[in-house]
């Protein structure tokens, strides 16, 4: 079973209820502020997981090397303590997970200390765990494109940086101008809609004319873009055989099969972009 542990960090306002004042109101007793979040955050994580916590107000917080994974909880007051925990416990090569009000508010900075940030409440994250446990988590991408600065090469690249990320899934939606928006009117009133059959603005079907390519090309680099990312290589590329990254596979595989099925059926070749230079010149191009 693996272990899980908790932590509170040093809270600098007990110092506040820990005065002299304090101690003889509570008749010598400690007067500390309950990390109730953290049981919380204990009763959603999976239970093929040893739960630990450890509240350094009332006790030391043991660094060692003695457990799988480590979450510590912080308050913006608690930031520099538990950072300090979280890289110690780094330095052992130990996983940490931050999270709590200033690691929500702040993620990249909190990253900087962690392994991951859980950003939100532990109800919707912590889960997740079962995920780690048997070797993570996936990640999916999303890239619109035919924004006014896009590029057949630049569009390219896009997929280019999606193989380097090594997401697990990707998609491209046709950026949409919705009616109703200010890019609705401003596309509108530049006389680049192309056409008003809402049934068409799906995200799969170029509806206003782009900036630096022809709707054609826009269209062909979606599909192409589907293509090179699904495609076997890129597949090697990304996704790990062990631990292995079943459903990423499984989903991956579909895809790639899918379009394949798609294009076959429609007696057409499926968009390359080895193939873009074939593709019709924008227009006004020199």
């Amino acid at each position: 079973m693996r272990r899980l542990r908790l932590i509170n960090p040093r809270n600098p306002l007990n110092h506040l209820v820990e005065s002299d004042v304090a101690r003889r109101v509570t008749f010598g007793r400690k007067a500390v502020f309950m990390p109730l979040g953290l049981a919380v955050a204990a009763g959603v994580v999976p239970r093929a997981w040893h739960v630990e916590i450890v509240d350094e107000c009332t006790r030391p917080v043991p660094v060692a090397k003695d457990v799988d994974l480590v979450g510590v909880t912080a308050m913006t007051c608690q930031a520099p303590r538990a950072y300090a925990i979280a890289d110690a416990y780094r330095r052992l090569g130990v996983p940490v997970i931050l999270g709590g009000i200033h690691p929500s508010a702040l993620p990249e900075e909190a990253l900087g200390h962690a392994t991951a940030v859980a950003v939100g409440e532990a109800e919707g994250t912590l889960p997740l765990l079962a995920a780690l446990r048997r070797g993570r988590i996936g990640t999916w991408g999303s890239f619109l494109l035919g924004f006014d600065c896009d590029t057949v090469e630049s569009l390219r690249e896009t997929v280019a940086f999606a193989r380097r990320a090594r997401l697990g899934i990707s998609c491209y939606p046709i950026l949409t101008p919705y009616p109703g928006t200010p890019l609705f009117d401003d596309y509108a009133a530049e006389g680049r809609i192309l056409t008003r059959d809402w049934s068409k603005y799906n995200g799969a079907t170029v509806v206003f004319e782009p900036k630096r390519m022809t709707a054609r090309q826009l269209a062909n680099c979606q599909m192409a873009a589907f293509r090179e990312f699904y495609a076997w290589p890129s597949l090697w590329e990304r996704l790990d055989l062990w631990p292995p990254q079943t459903w990423a596979w499984i989903i991956n595989i579909s895809i790639n099969q899918g379009f394949r099925y798609y294009y076959r059926r429609e007696h057409r070749p499926m968009p390359d972009f080895r193939e873009a230079h074939l593709w019709e010149a924008p227009a006004g191009a020199e």
